[in-house]
């Protein structure tokens, strides 16, 4: 059984998302949130945002991306784990990330939809 999100359901993972990074002052806009498949037939979910950077400028560049997430069908439901990390790049071309928030969303065809994050 082929598990798809719809756009209200997207949308409703971007807007937590999103606005938790608000109250952690990061003003980004996230991009292409979609459903991959991993190399071991799993699915997850994949996004970027918009880049953005600290004042004053530490790095070169910051974006915010889901570095592990997983998709599930449940019985009535399905649940959404995604763990949110920034990547950064420093000025001499190297990169690493940081682990931000992680989320675990249960997303219902009713519109009933809810979260809770560690």
């Amino acid at each position: 059984m082929s598990i798809v999100l719809n756009i209200q359901q997207k949308n409703y993972i971007q807007r937590i998302i999103m606005d938790e990074l608000l109250k952690r002052s990061i003003n980004v806009t996230i991009n292409n949130l979609e459903l991959k498949t991993a190399r071991n037939h799993e699915l997850y979910v994949d996004f970027t945002s918009t880049p953005f950077n600290t004042m004053p400028v530490l790095f070169k560049s910051i974006h915010i991306h889901a570095f592990n997430s997983s998709v599930m069908k449940q019985e009535n439901h399905i649940r959404v784990y995604i763990s949110v990390n920034a990547r950064y790049t420093v000025f001499d071309g190297g990169t690493n990330g940081i682990h931000l928030v992680s989320f675990n969303f249960e997303l219902y065809d009713s519109g009933f939809n809810q979260y809770s994050q560690s």
